[in-house]
C-alpha cells in the first residue's frame, strides 16, 4: 500500500465514525447529544446496536490499526519510532474492542460493560501515549517536524475535554474528546497523503 492508501483509511476512520453516530442518533428519538454517551447507541438493549458497534467502533478500529502501519513507515522510515507505533496500533485494537463488547447500561458493573470501558478508556490512553511518543521521530524528520506543534495542541485539547465530562452536560465532553481524537487522525492522514517521494527517500534518523 502507498502513503495515500494508508492516509485514506486514516481519514475514513473519522468520517465513518461521525456518519454512523449522526445517523444512529437521529433515529433514536430519545437520544440527546448532551446527556447520553456514544456507547448508548450500541448498548446491549439498543435498537440497531450491531450497526453502531460494527461500523462505528470495530471497522473504525481496524482503519486506525492499518493507518498506524502507514504512519510508522512514513515517519520512521520503517526503522525508528516503534515505541510510538505500538501504542497507536493498540489504540485501534482497544477502540474496536469497545464495539466488540457493548455496554449494558442497565448493569454498569457487568463483565461486558467493564470490558467495554477497558476498550474505550484504553483506546484514549494509548492514543495520548502514541502522540507524545511520536514527537521525537517527527522532530527528526524534515517533513514531519512541522506537524509537532499542531499534534501537541490537539492531544492537549483531547486531554482537556476529559474535564468537561461532568456537570449538567456530561456527554458533551465526550463528544468534544472524539472531535479532537479524529481531528488528529485526519490531520496526520492529510500530512501522510501529502508526503513526497523525496521525503520517503531520506536516510533513517535515530529517534
Amino acid at each position: 500500500m502507498t502513503n495515500r492508501n494508508y492516509a485514506v483509511l486514516g481519514s475514513l476512520s473519522g468520517i465513518t465514525f461521525w456518519v454512523t453516530y449522526l445517523i444512529m442518533s437521529s433515529i433514536r428519538t430519545e437520544y440527546t447529544h448532551f446527556h447520553k454517551a456514544v456507547s448508548e447507541l450500541g448498548s446491549v438493549d439498543a435498537s440497531n446496536a450491531i450497526i453502531s458497534n460494527l461500523i462505528g467502533f470495530i471497522l473504525v478500529g481496524i482503519f486506525i490499526c492499518v493507518f498506524a502501519i502507514g504512519l510508522h513507515k512514513s515517519i520512521s522510515n520503517g526503522t525508528n519510532g516503534r515505541v510510538a507505533f505500538y501504542p497507536l496500533f493498540a489504540c485501534g485494537i482497544f477502540y474496536a474492542c469497545a464495539g466488540l463488547f457493548p455496554a449494558d447500561m442497565e448493569n454498569r458493573t457487568s463483565l461486558i460493560t467493564i470490558l467495554h470501558l477497558i476498550g474505550s478508556m484504553g483506546s484514549g490512553l494509548f492514543f495520548v501515549v502514541a502522540v507524545f511518543a511520536y514527537i521525537s521521530p517527527m522532530r527528526a524528520s524534515h517533513y514531519w517536524k512541522s506537524a509537532v506543534i499542531p499534534s501537541l495542541i490537539l492531544v492537549l485539547l483531547f486531554i482537556a475535554s476529559g474535564f468537561l465530562r461532568s456537570g449538567e452536560t456530561p456527554a458533551l465532553g465526550q463528544k468534544i474528546g472524539f472531535f479532537f481524537f479524529f481531528l488528529w487522525l485526519g490531520f496526520m492522514a492529510f500530512k501522510l497523503y501529502s508526503h513526497t517521494a523525496a521525503e520517503q527517500s531520506e536516510p533513517a534518523t535515530s529517534s
